[in-house]
């Protein structure tokens, strides 16, 4: 059954597909909760609702079948495993680059790294008051060395 069912990455990934010719069902795949093969020149997607756990996992699972569409990663079930290995490896690699543009990932890593520094000034200044105020203390102790120059 072919349907629009808001629940893998609607719309920007079944527009990606649509646009280039790729057909997503959504049905029943006990066995393995979704695939994606090629007939006659097509590429096919099936996804079983059932085995999506979230709008999050819909998308992933959605994106990697495009992504064995996309770079023509298929294999049967007699392939060797090495085989099978780099053809899912190219669908992930797809999907990644898919789901995660580059632009997003350069504007995390300069926040993290942003607030990373952050975290290590204000560890500077926390250290800097514990020494201050532990000097203070041996002083008003009298413990604190003298300078007898």
């Amino acid at each position: 059954m072919r349907q629009s069912s808001g629940i893998a990455g609607e719309p920007g990934l079944l527009e990606y597909a649509a646009g280039r010719d790729i057909e997503v069902y959504y049905g029943p795949l006990p066995a393995c909760g979704c695939l994606s093969l090629t007939m006659a020149g097509r590429c096919y997607i099936a996804l079983d609702p059932l085995a999506i756990g979230s709008m999050a996992d819909g998308r992933v699972k959605l994106a990697h079948e495009i992504g064995h569409c996309v770079t023509g990663s298929f294999y049967s079930r007699s392939s060797a495993c090495d085989v099978r290995e780099r053809h899912e490896y190219r669908a992930d690699k797809w999907a990644v680059h898919a789901l995660l543009p580059r632009q997003e990932l350069e504007r995390e890593r300069a926040t993290a790294q942003s607030q990373r520094l952050e975290a290590q000034k204000v560890s500077q200044e926390a250290q800097a008051l514990l020494q201050r105020t532990q000097a203070e203390r041996e002083r008003e102790a009298g413990t604190a060395p003298h300078n007898f120059l």
